[in-house]
């Protein structure tokens, strides 16, 4: 059972599912800040980006289900 929980796989799917949020929010952020500015084309642009990360993140957490 931990041997499972412990194996590499799993701790760089961890690993890479941490590092796709971080850009996920960062990317957010960024989103955030253009719309203050006025910049909607920029703002569109890092949204469409964003929810792709999201849908990344959202695959590789149901590939991990099985």
């Amino acid at each position: 059972m931990l041997d499972t929980l412990l194996d590499i796989s799993t701790l760089l799917a961890a690993g890479a599912i941490f590092a796709l949020r971080v850009v996920d929010v960062s990317l957010g952020t960024l989103r955030t800040i253009s719309l203050v500015q006025g910049r909607t084309w920029v703002a569109m642009g890092l949204g469409f980006v964003e929810v792709l990360v999201w849908i990344v993140v959202i695959a590789e957490v149901m590939a991990g289900v099985r």
